[in-house]
Order: C-alpha cells, then structure tokens, then sequence
C-alpha cells in the first residue's frame, strides 16, 4: 500500500486526514505544534480545531515535516494561503521525485494574488 500523508493540521487538514484513515489509508499527518499532535495521538481528538471528530487510528500526528512527507507517494497539502509558500518549501526537500502533491488549500496569497496552484 502506498504512503498518504495530509500537511495541515486544522480543521480542514483534519477532515481530510480522518476521511481517508475510515477509508483504511494509513495516514502520515503533520501538525506544526508537537504538543498538538501528542495530544491528537493520545486522545484520537483535534482538540483546537475539530474536538468532536475520533480521529481513526490509522492516522499517526507528527510534528515533524519530513518524517511525514519522506517516501510518502500522495502528498495532500491543506494548510492556510497564508502559509503554503513557507510550509511546501520546508516540505519540498523531503519529498521523493515521483510523489504526486494534492493541493488542498484554497485562497489568493497575500501581496502575491497568486493562486495556490502558482504558489507551488
């Protein structure tokens, strides 16, 4: 099977994440805050952005950007316009050669108006 992983840990990127793990995905999914993803991974809860919602134990939280893009062969990217320059940037340098990336990230960079798809 291959390797999913979700870049983006509020409410959206949560959502994505826990809708392929109850798909039976094994899912790698970064969190910024490692505090967040302990919890996340204690507690099976997104506690700050959608505390209702188990998140499926096939979806493993890790703080670290590289653990979770490395040899992942669909790459799901769901964080804010606000960050997806810095975050695809810092991921870019871990992600293997054939990886297709999903833009999930939706609105217009600020002092760019660059679309996200021209973003990446």
């Amino acid at each position: 099977m291959e390797k999913i992983s979700v870049v983006g840990g509020g409410s959206f990127g949560t959502t994505i994440a826990c809708l392929l793990g109850e798909k039976g995905y094994k899912i790698a999914w970064w969190v910024r805050e490692k505090d967040l993803a302990d919890d996340i991974n204690k507690s099976r809860r997104n506690s700050v952005y959608l505390p209702k919602k188990e998140v499926p134990k096939a979806v493993t939280a890790n703080s670290s950007i590289a653990e979770v893009v490395k040899d992942a062969d669909i790459i799901f990217l769901v964080v804010p316009s606000t960050f997806l320059r810095e975050v695809a940037a810092d991921a870019a340098k871990h992600i293997k050669k054939n990886a297709i990336v999903v833009s999930a990230a939706k609105g217009i960079e600020e002092g760019t108006h660059k679309r996200m798809s021209e973003v990446l």
